[in-house]
């Protein structure tokens, strides 16, 4: 019992010196330095737009149909209008993920998503993108676009999208 009264007493000593030791008020005689004034914005000369540092992203999702990774005629459309942007941003690498409906075990989700997203890949490099540039993943039903049951939801989950 001596121990135990003891041991907490010791405890609560170097609480309370540990506490006192970080007291907020300043030092008798230290000086505060006033804040120093920053500008978090850059600014452009008058007359000049400023350029922007990266291309944003100007690319459209396309859809699936169930159980499916062929591209329809819709789907390859929007690809043409996607390869043409990327034909014109060399630079840009993206990441094409393939995404699923709730229906279907895990694994099969996972693989459909995968075919998704190599057949748009596929597709893109047909029209000229450099295969190097892309970068396809797949997660599945993991994603949800649209939560919730029926068929307008799972539309929507059966996708390929652009990142």
């Amino acid at each position: 019992m001596k121990k135990n009264t003891c041991f907490s007493l010791l405890i609560v000593l170097v609480l309370l010196l540990t506490l006192s030791a970080c007291s907020k008020k300043p030092l008798p005689g230290a000086t505060q330095l006033p804040p120093a004034e920053t500008s978090l914005v850059a600014e452009a000369p008058m007359g000049e737009p400023a350029a922007p540092a990266v291309p944003v992203l100007k690319l459209e999702n396309i859809f699936f149909e169930y159980d499916s990774f062929s591209l329809t005629p819709q789907s390859r459309e929007i690809l043409a209008r996607n390869a043409e942007w990327l034909l014109q941003n060399p630079t840009v690498k993206l990441t094409i993920e393939g995404h699923c409906d709730e229906r279907g075990s895990d694994e099969y989700n996972l693989a459909l998503g995968e075919k998704r997203s190599e057949a748009v890949k596929k597709y893109l490099t047909t029209l000229g993108v450099v295969g190097e540039r892309l970068v396809t993943i797949s997660y599945g039903e993991e994603r949800p676009a649209v939560v919730g049951q029926g068929e307008g939801a799972w539309a929507q989950n059966r996708r390929a999208e652009f990142m």
